[in-house]
């Protein structure tokens, strides 16, 4: 989260074989607000590749990129 509020952005990448785990990290991220200085923002899933045996997911807060 704390990426999130800084940079606006995080790229989460996890092997094919931990995607329960993937899951359950995106749900707790899309479904908690992030702090930004006094507003309160909720990411946005924007893009999901898999490359080789891995899978990546990109989140991004939309009203500070």
């Amino acid at each position: 989260a704390r990426a999130l509020a800084e940079d606006g952005a995080v790229e989460l990448s996890m092997p094919i074989a931990a995607a329960d785990q993937l899951r359950t990290a995106l749900v707790e991220l899309l479904i908690t607000p992030v702090d930004i200085g006094y507003l309160q923002f909720f990411p946005k899933l924007e893009r999901t590749e898999r490359q080789g045996d891995a899978l990546i997911v990109t989140l991004v807060i939309q009203e500070q990129v």
